[in-house]
């Protein structure tokens, strides 16, 4: 076989494992997300509007502004009049839409547009400290990247767009996240609330009273919700 067949095979075998199963684990808290796994996660959060409406709000934003702030109220979650809802309940609900829930600490981050130009997202390269729920390849000690809605992009020198859509963790830190995995990338995105850890404790980055994160938080500590992870089925996601 000549040099030039292994060096293809070489660039294959490269291509194939950036999107493999198990989580990147020579990637570094301190270096850049990987480009092609931005580029996967960048049409995870297309809004699909037919009027593109954050385009329509740089479009209309006055040149002299040096800042255009973009912000997203929390959502309500649905609960059937007939079936009240509760921390435990949410808990579950957060808990069974998750494919794992992972303590990480947060490294690097790199913002951009949706593939559709429509929002901004942010990947965060992060390092699992402590798993709590494990359903899809990720231990202690893995490296891995998180999606996360919203984010701070330069869009000419001097002129910045800011989208809030939801808590955004701080690099240094750690947090409770509730992971969905990506296939494409072979990655994640946080599928729930996000909580920041201080030891044992659990503090919700979103002081939301009707979504039940600060009673969660009184209620359960890092021991508590593993023990409560392992005892829910989830049947229906």
């Amino acid at each position: 076989m000549s040099v030039r067949h292994y060096l293809l095979l070489g660039l294959l075998f490269c291509s194939s494992a950036l999107y493999s199963q198990d989580p990147i684990t020579e990637l570094d808290l301190s270096g850049k997300v990987p480009a092609a796994v931005h580029a996967a996660h960048a049409k995870l959060f297309d809004k699909d509007q037919p009027i593109n409406s954050l385009q329509l709000v740089i479009a209309k934003d006055s040149p002299s502004n040096k800042e255009i702030n973009v912000v997203v109220g929390s959502g309500e979650m649905f609960f059937s009049p007939k079936d009240p809802p509760t921390p435990e309940k949410r808990l579950k609900r957060m808990v069974c839409s998750a494919d794992s829930i992972a303590v990480v600490l947060i490294g690097e981050s790199e913002s951009s547009f949706s593939s559709q130009r429509d929002w901004v997202y942010t990947d965060y390269l992060a390092k699992v400290t402590r798993v709590i729920k494990q359903q899809k390849p990720i231990d202690t000690g893995h490296m891995i990247v998180i999606g996360l809605a919203g984010g701070e992009l330069e869009l000419s020198p001097g002129k910045r767009l800011k989208v809030d859509d939801g808590p955004r963790p701080a690099k240094g830190k750690q947090y409770l996240m509730f992971l969905r995995y990506v296939p494409e990338s072979g990655q994640y995105i946080n599928s729930g609330a996000l909580f920041s850890v201080n030891g044992e404790q659990l503090k919700p980055m979103a002081q939301d009273e009707s979504l039940f994160l600060n009673e969660i938080s009184t209620r359960y500590d890092l021991a508590r919700l593993s023990a409560f992870a392992k005892e829910q089925s989830c049947s229906e996601r």
